[in-house]
Formats: C-alpha cells, sequence, structure tokens
C-alpha cells in the first residue's frame, strides 16, 4: 500500500539519532544526581566516584554532539570530586579529634576512673 506521505526527517540530522541524543541527556542528569549524592560523607564515596567515572566517559562519547545538559554533566564531575574531598576532610577531622584525644573523655563516660 502506498501512501502519499512525504517522508519525514528526524530533528536530530544525519549525524545522530534523536534517540542517542536523549541517552545522553538522561545520562547527564543521571550523572549529576550521583555526584550530589557523593557529596555524603563516607556514605557518598561510591556515588562520587562513579559520577566522576560517568561524566569522563560520557564527555568523550558525546564528543562535539548537542547536548544541552552539558552543564549538569561537567558539573557531576567537580561535584564528584568536591564529595571526594569533603569525605577527605571528614575523616582526617575525626582522626585527628581521635589522636587529639587523651583517652580520658572514654573513661568519664563509663564512670570509671
Amino acid at each position: 500500500m502506498k501512501t502519499d506521505a512525504p517522508e519525514t526527517k528526524s530533528p536530530a540530522g544525519p549525524d545522530g539519532s534523536i534517540d542517542r541524543k536523549i541517552a545522553f541527556i538522561q545520562s547527564s542528569l543521571r550523572c549529576f544526581v550521583l555526584s550530589l549524592v557523593g557529596l555524603i560523607p563516607v556514605l557518598g564515596i561510591p556515588c562520587a566516584v562513579a559520577a566522576i567515572i560517568r561524566s569522563s566517559v560520557l564527555a568523550r562519547a558525546a564528543g562535539k554532539d548537542w547536548n544541552p545538559a552539558t552543564r549538569y554533566l561537567n558539573a557531576a564531575g567537580r561535584i564528584g570530586l568536591l564529595g571526594l574531598l569533603s569525605t577527605t576532610a571528614f575523616l582526617t577531622v575525626i582522626c585527628l579529634f581521635i589522636l587529639a584525644s587523651d583517652g580520658n573523655s572514654w573513661r568519664c563516660s563509663w564512670g570509671v576512673g
């Protein structure tokens, strides 16, 4: 059966499909959310690492393709790194607190001493 409807072209153009572009946008936003979860000290380490890795992989895969979520993708790498740095600072402060305490505070809390 032949139709007289004109051929419709994809709005993505000849270099990429619209589905690929949608996938890049969704992946960029997922990466951004991962980086935000990565800001939680200690518990967010896996998410921060995943955000850093995924943002660099997606940036290389996208190349110069149009991606309106590029700002989110760039921010995801930076926020993921910030999450790792904040966890490192948090653990450093905790370790310094433990090393600085002379142990008397633990004995007093148990009523021994």
